[in-house]
């Protein structure tokens, strides 16, 4: 069976019919150590309130994305890729996936729901292309649909930075849109529309790609002729097992005197007759009698043959149906596919104690952390930074006409990212702003796992926790000695848990403090040699060492956080009223001279020249069912991007709520009234500094 065929198989969750089980047990072994006990996803830096960390957890829960993490990578590595695709809506953020294919010659029999075309450097994406299938229950067409599901319908969406394209169409669409050979119908109804957020709202997570603008490749597409015959080999296997598995009689009497029918009947209630599973009844067989009876009939030998005369024959002949040779040859070839494959047999019998099997299993850490890092880092992680971003632009354009508010001199154009944080968190400034989060510096959200495979034993602990002494009796830190402890904590929860007084390694230090002093004041007390009427401690300086001593004592014992500036150079949401160089940290005062009325500064389109609503009253929505099928890929309850509704003009593809998007009309509502804000002079009216909570210190 071709190798395709037998992936298909497994993500659709059916029966293959291949002998083989490469394919699913290294897709089980790997998704086991890509998402071990679940993922937790943490952002590198937060505010005091941590307003990020309970966003991304607000946006995650929405999602239901833990119930698909190993869904979600068994198709990463089966298919070569997934295509992440976040869309903002009313009540918050919605989160897709979309996997690989042939299309984008990854594996064959399997076909690609998404194509993403890049730049000539492979880095920036100019078009993604999606295509996905859904069914349409409209009382008009459930009139002419094929069965109950209703008429089967496919959508492509055609996403640029500044257009999506959504065509429906009765038939498969391809993906190269810029293939002009035909072959396909037209689609029966196309809409365009405006894309108000300026840039390509996808992340894709290419399995192993080569170079920038990859779209990776499935791990048994490199070994796909191996496996078949793999296969080929384990089902000539299986036929000699029932060929060749159960003895054979030879007897010079006939086959009716050494042979005799049974018949096994058991008795059924309605309830079982009719299909029903129940408990009270012996079902025999799957087939169903009228009486409500069900039979079953085979052959056994007798067990008792009289009157063997000496010249009659019995005997039997039971064949090797597996020599040992061919199993070993089989067994061998299976491990070393999936060493190739970058994991280990799971069959394999060379390892017998739980440190072996520990040991070797790392093989397989090591390869499903490189994919891990792919998938999770630079894919869900970087979408939901995404999110945060947009969130934050949506404060930082209402903090900006809430200035406007305050003085209509102030040129909104030069307010940077970094002024803003030091109003709100340094001067502290009160603001009616309650859309969006506030800005806070560098956006870096990671991940880790919530437990690791295999647990550790209360010896494994013991030696971490000796070996973690031993690193701080060679002079490590206890912030970097942790790290043997506690390796998947972030840096904050390190310094959460240092938050005490480290008792043993204070005496150690100030034991060593004491004794530099002694040994300085006896130095003082002794003549140099070579220079008389001059103290031997001018020579030989301990002030130096005791300084040093004070210095790392000092860090031991205060461990604060850090605080990283916002690099918005790899920022997307950086258009319209910032441009990335007014939002890169300049420290310039806010100016004023200009006088800036009406609605804010707004992008506008490449193609058309026409300013992009703040509105998402007409962009697009995937169509949405009620019954789901073929839901490979998506990550909600129904085939919609927007909500429970069939119809695909009904909804939105961003944000059509001006509370959400900073539209001017906003701070006309009574609760953003000007009359409870700050007077014009608000830096004179900040809390004393003693009031006041420090601002993080920055690195550097």
């Amino acid at each position: 069976m071709e190798t395709g065929q037998v992936v298909q198989s497994f993500i659709n969750r059916e029966n293959s019919g291949s002998e083989s089980m490469v394919v699913p047990n290294h897709i089980r072994q790997l998704v086991l150590f890509m998402t071990r006990q679940g993922l937790e996803f943490l952002v590198d830096q937060d505010d005091p309130s941590e307003h990020r960390r309970k966003f991304i957890d607000k946006v995650l829960k929405a999602n239901k994305l833990d119930m698909y993490y190993q869904g979600v990578a068994s198709l990463f590595i089966a298919t070569g890729g997934v295509l992440w695709l976040m869309q903002p809506t009313l009540d918050g953020y919605s989160i897709y996936w979309f996997h690989s294919g042939k299309e984008n010659n990854s594996i064959d029999d399997v076909k690609s729901q998404y194509m993403v075309f890049y730049s000539s450097n492979g880095r920036e994406m100019q078009e993604v292309v999606v295509r996905y299938k859904y069914y349409d229950r409209s009382p008009a067409q459930m009139y002419y649909a094929q069965s109950s599901v209703g008429q089967e319908r496919w959508v492509r969406l055609r996403i640029k930075t500044d257009t999506i394209t959504q065509e429906i169409f009765n038939g498969e669409p391809p993906l190269d849109v810029h293939n002009t050979n035909g072959g396909y119908a037209p689609a029966i109804q196309t809409n365009s529309f405006i894309n108000t957020l300026g840039y390509i709202p996808c992340v894709e997570s290419p399995n192993s790609p080569y170079f920038p603008g990859d779209s990776g490749r499935s791990d048994f597409a490199m070994v796909s002729d191996q496996i078949e015959a793999e296969d080929t080999v384990r089902g000539a296997i299986m036929q000699n097992i029932f060929t060749f598995g159960n003895p054979t009689l030879i007897t010079s009497r006939s086959r009716d005197e050494v042979m005799q029918k049974t018949t096994e009947i058991g008795t059924q209630s309605w309830a079982a007759s009719q299909g029903f599973k129940d408990a009270s009844s012996v079902r025999l067989n799957s087939r169903r009698s009228n009486g409500g009876w069900s039979a079953r009939q085979h052959e056994k030998i007798v067990p008792v043959i009289g009157n063997v005369g000496s010249e009659e024959r019995f005997g039997y002949v039971l064949p090797d149906p597996v020599s040992p040779d061919q199993s070993r040859f089989a067994d061998s070839y299976r491990t070393a596919l999936h060493g190739a494959l970058g994991g280990i047999d799971p069959n394999d019998q060379s390892f017998s104690t739980f440190g072996e099997v520990k040991s070797l299993y790392g093989k397989v850490a090591a390869t499903a952390n490189m994919k891990s890092l792919t998938l999770w880092k630079h894919g869900l992680a970087r979408v939901l930074e995404l999110c945060v971003m947009h969130e934050e632009r949506l404060f930082i354009e209402q903090f900006k006409q809430w200035l406007l508010t305050i003085d209509p001199n102030i040129d909104i154009t030069q307010v940077t990212q970094e002024q803003i944080e030091q109003i709100i968190w340094q001067d502290q400034v009160e603001h009616p702003i309650q859309v969006g989060l506030a800005p806070f510096g560098e956006i870096n959200i990671n991940y880790r796992y919530n437990g690791d495979v295999f647990e550790d034993s209360p010896d494994d602990k013991l030696k971490r926790s000796i070996y973690t002494r031993n690193l701080q009796e060679l002079g490590v830190g206890s912030l970097e000695a942790l790290d043997a402890v506690f390796p998947d904590l972030s840096l904050k929860e390190k310094k959460a848990k240092l938050s005490g007084i480290p008792f043993r390694i204070g005496n150690e230090y100030l034991g060593i403090f004491n004794n530099l002093l002694q040994q300085h004041i006896q130095l003082s007390q002794v003549q140099d040699p070579y220079n008389a009427g001059q103290a031997l401690s001018l020579r030989y300086d301990m002030t130096k060492l005791m300084d040093s001593v004070f210095t790392v004592l000092n860090r031991e014992f205060s461990y604060g956080a850090s605080y990283d500036e916002a690099d918005n150079r790899d920022n997307p949401l950086l258009n319209g009223t910032s441009s990335p160089s007014e939002l890169s940290g300049s420290t310039s005062p806010i100016t004023t001279g200009s006088t800036l009325t009406g609605a804010p500064t707004v992008a506008t389109s490449s193609a058309t020249g026409e300013p992009l609503p703040f509105d998402w009253a007409n962009s697009p929505i995937l169509p949405a069912s009620t019954i789901r099928t073929n839901t490979t890929g998506l990550g909600s309850a129904n085939y919609g991007l927007g909500g429970n509704t069939s119809t695909a003009s009904q909804s939105s593809y961003g944000l059509p709520d001006a509370e959400r998007l900073g539209s001017q009309q906003l701070f006309t509502k009574p609760n953003f009234s000007t009359t409870t804000v700050l007077p014009p002079n608000y830096p004179s009216s900040e809390p004393p500094v003693q009031d006041r909570p420090v601002r993080p210190k920055r690195k550097g």
